[in-house]
């Protein structure tokens, strides 16, 4: 075996046809090489305390310290996703196709949306507007959860009572201009961090282009940025390249500040900081590496 963790990932794909670890006391599913990149005090501490768990010792204390490790190394528990599952089921109650395939990561993505777009202050009516037109551009659950909160962000963005732009008129509006900027360098499956590393650095070298993997993770960042508009008046094809020029200037103009191995353990976050802004890349298991995030400097 190449590393410890190759070894670890085969024996837990030959046992359980999973390459997450279940530490079931402390309720959290986490992939094998994110365990391992835990500094020794907390896989320590992590260790000690599920054995206290297990035991029944769960002193506010003990709880205390458990939830500061798994915060620092932003970890959700099994808890808190199966909550976002059934919000996000509740209001997709038309994808049920989709529910089963989700994986780790998509769960967390929906966790996220779930906790930001507080769905609760939506009327029913409308919660069931939006779902039904993001079940229409959707082929994932993350992208369903993606576009959904897309269509929330317009419709906050406008006061009660005005008009608001549909998800279908912008996705109708947007699509020749967003095909641009859906393109991705790509590497070999499973790559080391520093072959990671290395590729970023190479595509970063020769200028080229990182933009968006999707449709939906497009269509998101920009209404969450206000970049896309809640109606047609605004001039969103200037400020939609003003932005994506602004993201690949940010990502040109630096180095990594940090990379952040995520936790399913083969997904990476690389963050990007200068006076321009900050960028936030991501590595997918898929080979894609593409632009997550990107929030200009005022």
């Amino acid at each position: 075996f190449s590393n410890e963790a190759h070894l670890l990932e085969t024996i837990s794909q030959g046992l359980y046809e999973s390459l997450l670890v279940q530490i079931v006391p402390l309720d959290i599913s986490i992939g094998i090489n994110k365990l391992l990149s835990f500094n020794e005090n907390s896989l320590r501490d992590l260790y000690c305390f599920q054995k206290q768990y297990a035991l029944g010792n769960k002193s506010e204390q003990i709880q205390s310290e458990i939830s500061s490790i798994l915060d620092n190394n932003k970890i959700v528990t099994n808890q808190q996703l199966t909550e976002a599952y059934e919000t996000f089921q509740s209001i997709a109650s038309k994808s049920a196709a989709m529910l089963p395939s989700l994986t780790l990561m998509e769960l967390i993505t929906v966790s996220n949306i779930v906790d930001s777009c507080n769905f609760k202050t939506l009327k029913k009516s409308l919660l069931n507007q939006f779902s039904s037109e993001a079940l229409n551009f959707s082929q994932s659950p993350a992208g369903f959860a993606q576009l959904l909160a897309a269509q929330i962000n317009l419709y906050r963005q406008v006061k009660e009572g005005q008009n608001f732009v549909s998800l279908t008129s912008l996705v109708q509006q947007v699509v020749p201009s967003l095909d641009e900027y859906l393109a991705c360098p790509t590497i070999s499956n499973a790559p080391t961090q520093a072959e990671l590393d290395s590729t970023i650095k190479q595509t970063k070298a020769a200028n080229q282009f990182i933009g968006f993997a999707d449709l939906p993770s497009a269509i998101y960042q920009f209404t969450k940025r206000n970049i896309l508009p809640p109606n047609s008046a605004t001039d969103w094809p200037n400020q939609l390249a003003q932005y994506i020029e602004k993201s690949q200037a940010c990502l040109l103009m630096s180095s990594a500040s940090d990379a952040e191995q995520l936790q399913d353990g083969q997904h990476w976050l690389y963050s990007f900081n200068n006076s321009i802004g900050e960028a936030t890349l991501i590595y997918r298991p898929d080979g894609y590496i593409c632009l997550y995030d990107f929030s200009a400097s005022n």
